[in-house]
């Protein structure tokens, strides 16, 4: 089961960044555009484009950066499923 924040799309231009902390966000669903994600404590980058997800699992704070204009939607996820470049939110977050 997945919960959104609120179902509120956050529309990002280009070279715009965004951080939450644990308590905001763990994953994020990119609705349109293509965003770079990265999490405190995570040596890897993950590059998603529009209809892809991601979560984290643990603490940290996340954050997203647009690489072209975007619209992402942040989300809390319960129930992560792992899929080889980290966790990704079953059903995008949505």
């Amino acid at each position: 089961m997945d919960a959104s924040l609120g179902r509120t799309a956050v529309d990002l231009p280009k070279g715009a960044v965004r951080s939450y902390d644990r308590h905001g966000a763990d994953g994020v669903s990119v609705l349109e555009g293509r965003v770079w994600v990265t999490r405190d404590n995570d040596l890897r980058d993950h590059v998603l484009h529009a209809g892809e997800s991601l979560v984290f699992s643990g603490r940290g704070r996340m954050v997203v950066e647009a690489l072209s204009g975007a619209r992402v939607l942040p989300c809390r996820q319960s129930v992560p499923v792992r899929r080889p470049t980290g966790r990704h939110c079953p059903n995008g977050c949505q």
